[in-house]
């Protein structure tokens, strides 16, 4: 795709595509399902990102091949086509549950999923929620 060779997989669906499915899973219930109450919560959640610690909490990567590419102009690119960043929302709900976010290209399957893992907190009565 254009736009990752130009971007990169973070700018291309990282920022835009998964920031996105990870502010609606983590928002707060909106007070309608109308688009700016809706937008209001992922707006709240998004703020709420910490900053990223490149060292710690994100791995990026170019696969094999990539510049053998005949559309990849520049040879000497350092493009990302692989990217995954470990985010956390500083929030009461969601303090210390890391989001992972995984985007890449040329990947060995295809895969588009969310997954969310609950456990039982401490005092949480029935079923800990």
């Amino acid at each position: 795709r254009v736009v990752i060779r130009r971007y990169g997989i973070i700018r291309d669906v990282m920022q835009n595509h998964l920031a996105q499915v990870m502010a609606l899973v983590a928002m707060e219930q909106p007070l309608s399902l109308e688009a700016r109450d809706v937008k209001r919560e992922k707006v709240k959640v998004l703020r709420a990102v910490r900053p990223l610690d490149a060292t710690r909490d994100l791995i990026v990567g170019q696969y094999d091949g990539y510049l053998d590419d005949p559309t990849v102009s520049n040879k000497q690119s350092v493009t990302e086509t692989f990217a995954a960043a470990r985010l956390y929302v500083d929030n009461p709900r969601w303090a210390g549950v890391p989001f992972l976010l995984t985007a890449g290209k040329a990947l060995s399957e295809k895969l588009v999923e969310v997954r969310v893992v609950f456990r039982r907190v401490a005092g949480g009565g029935r079923g800990g929620a």
